[in-house]
């Protein structure tokens, strides 16, 4: 690796990305392109990369990273190396000498573990949830693996929404309501991936059925069910009192209901009727 840098423009949230060599620089042009940033910026987040600090151990496997948190910082590791994060806005990320492709994938992984840890100092978060955009607001629902985001997300699509993501959704709460920031993580969505800000219209829980239907539900159960789909930071909503915060806020403030859709049918007018804030 080499001193090359990146800026990246995550929908207002700017990223810096330094120490990697040029054609890791180029793969992040390539699968990032539409974020990549087009002049001078002030990073929220700088990622400085270092090589040969590790050493490789096991197999390429994301779902085995392991994290130390607390609210002064935290620590990401995995096979092909590790990350440290603090509230300085600058994060280290080590790798095992000698990685091509499977480094590439395990930094992309360890960046997102330290803007999720960083996010709740600007009220904002990473959500393990789809993000749709229908007629300019954003609908968000969360979910596990499994939980039917993707299908979700594909059911929207076919119907004429946007699709943000289907996977991972970055919430900013730098102003008075929280939105949905436009960025590059996602599963298998297919179709535009473009930056964008949109006003955060409701928190969305999924349930299948036959038929649409929009359910509210308490507040303290939303709460409870952010907290659990808070990924790489989760376990540390005890130690860390930013993330209780962030969930007090987001699913205090946002409406959360029970969104139950079927196969068949559209459920994009429940959302288009839904009131306006």
């Amino acid at each position: 690796m080499n001193g090359d840098r990146l800026d990246l423009d995550l929908s207002g949230v700017a990223l810096r990305v330094e120490g990697i060599g040029a054609s890791w620089c180029g793969w992040l042009r390539e699968h990032w392109g539409p974020f990549v940033g087009s002049g001078p910026c002030d990073p929220f987040l700088t990622v400085v990369v270092e090589e040969g600090a590790a050493k490789l151990e096991g197999d390429w496997d994301p779902k085995s990273m392991r994290s130390t948190l607390s609210a002064l910082g935290a620590r990401y590791t995995l096979a092909e190396g590790s990350a440290h994060v603090d509230g300085s806005g600058r994060a280290t990320v080590r790798l095992a000498a000698g990685l091509q492709q499977r480094g590439y994938w395990a930094m992309q992984n360890l960046i997102r573990a330290c803007l999720a840890w960083s996010l709740p100092g600007r009220g904002g978060a990473l959500l393990h949830a789809a993000g749709l955009v229908v007629d300019g607001r954003a609908f968000v629902m969360v979910g596990a693996e499994g939980a039917g985001k993707t299908t979700w997300s594909a059911l929207g699509a076919r119907d004429g929404a946007h699709v943000v993501s289907d996977d991972l959704v970055l919430i900013d709460g730098v102003g008075a309501q929280p939105v949905v920031a436009g960025a590059p993580f996602r599963s298998t969505a297919q179709g535009e991936l473009r930056p964008g800000r949109w006003p955060l219209a409701a928190l969305l829980f999924p349930h299948h059925g036959t038929s649409t239907a929009v359910a509210p539900i308490p507040v303290m159960l939303g709460q409870a069910r952010v907290a659990a789909n808070l990924p790489f930071i989760a376990e540390g909503i005890e130690q860390d009192a930013r993330i209780g915060d962030l969930v007090e806020r987001l699913a205090g403030e946002t409406p959360c209901a029970q969104l139950t859709f079927g196969l068949e049918g559209s459920f994009l007018p429940a959302l288009r009727s839904w009131p306006r804030r």
